[in-house]
């Protein structure tokens, strides 16, 4: 919500010169003030709800990761990095081929 809003027309700002003072006069209306405090009162609010919210799922992802046994994690991570090391092993015959059959060919 990046709305610009305009509280000088939300609050029927005006500024005027009084006459019989001889002065520059500002007014607004108390009631529009008084509804964008209460709009940002819930605003704040409903922020706090949502804090409330986050936080508490927060500690209730953090206690489950406590649970989460991470032995099995790492021992799958090293059963990938070993065949993912293969393959590359693999790959680097398979180009160590290609370049004997390029010379061949080129010959």
């Amino acid at each position: 919500m990046t709305n610009e809003r305009n509280f000088k027309k939300e609050l029927l700002y005006s500024s005027y010169i009084d006459m019989e003072e001889g002065r520059d006069m500002e007014s607004i209306d108390y009631e529009c003030l008084i509804g964008i405090i209460t709009e940002l009162h819930n605003r704040i609010e409903k922020l706090e709800k949502w804090k409330s919210r986050v936080q508490k799922v927060g500690k209730e992802v953090s206690a489950k990761m406590k649970d989460v046994d991470n032995t099995e994690i790492i021992t799958q991570i090293e059963e990938l990095t070993t065949k993912m090391n293969d393959a590359n092993e693999r790959n680097d015959e398979l180009l160590d081929k290609i370049q004997d059959y390029r010379d061949v060919l080129k010959g």
